[in-house]
């Protein structure tokens, strides 16, 4: 809570909120064992499935209710917040980042990075936690769809404010 270590220079990477709960829910269910540490995350992901987004447990839901936002404002404000508190305390924070890159742009963005580090090229960067069999945005049902839209309605806020400031 105590903000950003000016000795640092900060990076992000910001998926688009829907798409980006929607592989996360399928990351959980098909590619991540089920062990102690994560059996209550499963448990939850399982019930958001099952019915459509609208039952999960506390751990799940807590996983997908507006991450970037509230990661971000946790530099600088802990504790309870009502939503435009915590909206501002994470744009404040994004702000203060050397750069924040946009999932759907990466190749974009690690170029520009390798120029501001001033690395002389970059070379493509190995998959990794890659989500499988994940359903297109347009596959999943109506209703899924509207859940997830509440629960990332800050987030979704927030990508595109950092998105049009960006540009």
């Amino acid at each position: 809570g105590s903000g950003l270590d000016p000795r640092y220079d900060y990076f992000s990477v910001l998926r688009e909120s829907v798409d980006r709960c929607v592989s996360w829910l399928f990351f959980v269910m098909n590619n991540t064992e089920e062990i102690d540490a994560t059996r209550e995350l499963k448990a939850g992901a399982k019930l958001f499935l099952a019915t459509d987004g609208v039952q999960a447990n506390d751990e799940f839901i807590a996983s997908v209710r507006n991450p970037y936002v509230e990661s971000f404002r946790r530099a600088v404000l802990l504790g309870e917040a009502n939503d435009a508190c915590k909206f501002e305390a994470a744009f404040e924070v994004a702000q203060a980042h050397a750069a924040i890159g946009f999932y759907e742009y990466m190749s974009d963005f690690l170029g520009a990075l390798a120029r501001l580090l001033e690395f002389k090229a970059h070379s493509p960067l190995p998959l990794f936690n890659v989500t499988n069999l994940k359903p297109a945005r347009e596959k999943i049902s109506v209703t899924m769809l509207e859940n997830i839209l509440k629960l990332t309605e800050l987030d979704r806020a927030f990508y595109s404010k950092i998105l049009e400031s960006a540009s």
